[in-house]
């Protein structure tokens, strides 16, 4: 199972001609029930909530802006180059390191941040005088400065995965004919 993948999902699900050409119509229909299986539990392990999740839990999914991110980023598609099933996250175009993979297994990031100023803006209006006066150069910039931060695994996958493991062989019970 692969975290965070950049491939065209878009002509390899299991529905498109070319993969069901390369894999069979019965394989490919077993596949894509299995996977969209995998998928689903994925999806439905990251709970909403505000907190982070324990560690070693699934991630949150949060509501703010389009909705929970990781849990659209979720796909189940062919892979061509290595013939096997891909299920998990596509990889963040812009984000610094490799935000799935890390929020799946843990590890080290290093990202710039803008160092913080003692002074916050008390209401609107001064907020909008101090962005105006960044813009105009008016006020100097707080300089970055790169900090690494350390996230904790919640992962997500592995168990997905052991969840839906006596579900799979239904599938494929009847992919193979006699």
């Amino acid at each position: 199972m692969q975290v965070g993948i950049k491939l065209d999902k878009q002509r390899m699900f299991f529905d498109r001609k070319a993969v069901i050409d390369a894999v069979g119509p019965a394989t490919a229909k077993s596949l894509a029930l299995g996977g969209g299986l995998v998928r689903k539990i994925m999806q439905q392990s990251m709970r909403y909530g505000k907190k982070p999740s324990a560690v070693g839990t699934p991630p949150r999914a949060h509501r703010e802006g389009r909705g929970p991110l990781l849990r659209r980023l979720l796909f189940n598609s062919w892979d061509r180059s290595t013939k096997s099933q891909v299920i998990g996250p596509e990889k963040l175009t812009g984000a610094p390191g490799d935000a799935p993979r890390l929020q799946n297994e843990g590890g080290k990031i290093t990202v710039r941040v803008a160092r913080t100023t003692s002074k916050k803006a008390k209401s609107r209006a001064q907020a909008e005088a101090y962005r105006r006066g960044l813009q105009s150069g008016r006020i100097a910039r707080p300089p970055r400065v790169t900090k690494t931060i350390t996230l904790p695994a919640r992962t997500y996958t592995v168990p997905a995965l052991e969840k839906a493991k006596p579900k799979l062989t239904g599938p494929w019970a009847d992919s193979v004919k006699p």
